[in-house]
């Protein structure tokens, strides 16, 4: 399955790849932590064993509020279980370019993504993310910040889209 997203509040239109990437990047747009992100950002090249060069393009690049940068891949528990000797070249490339960039880089599974902040920010994505003007968008992130654990009562949030003008 292949799509896009569009978060006109902040600007991104995002290609994915799976149901997975697209879940990644809908938790993506509901942290505050997050400034931009870049879906397949760099195509990274290395050599195996045998000489052949070989090529690695990560999912997403991802900068934060602290200045922090990570590399990002995402897949399914069952792939990298799967092909774990085949990624595991590919997934150091991936690492040593990150590490050379002063970034990090993170592999992702369901378990990182299948949350119960995932199901609210789906909920939330189809009020805030195309449609919605910005100042309403930014009454959503207030009232799920002032929740530590990003969970907010969806009769609240109903309330308070009811009270903007």
């Amino acid at each position: 399955m292949q799509g896009h997203l569009h978060f006109k509040h902040r600007g991104w239109h995002l290609h994915f790849e799976s149901p997975l990437e697209r879940d990644f990047f809908i938790l993506q747009f509901f942290d505050e932590n997050v400034i931009d992100i870049e879906e397949q950002p760099v195509t990274i090249t290395w050599q195996d064993e045998s000489e052949r060069k070989r090529r690695c393009i990560p999912d997403a690049r991802i900068d934060y509020a602290d200045g922090s940068t990570k590399l990002f891949e995402v897949k399914p528990k069952r792939i990298l279980k799967k092909k774990a000797s085949e990624l595991a070249p590919k997934f150091a490339a991936a690492k040593n370019y990150a590490e050379r960039k002063g970034w990090k880089f993170c592999v992702v599974n369901e378990d990182d993504i299948h949350t119960p902040r995932l199901e609210n920010s789906k909920f939330l994505y189809h009020f805030v993310a195309e449609h919605t003007p910005p100042h309403h968008a930014a009454c959503f992130f207030h009232a799920l910040r002032k929740n530590k654990n990003g969970k907010a009562n969806v009769s609240d949030l109903l309330k308070l889209v009811a009270s903007i003008d």
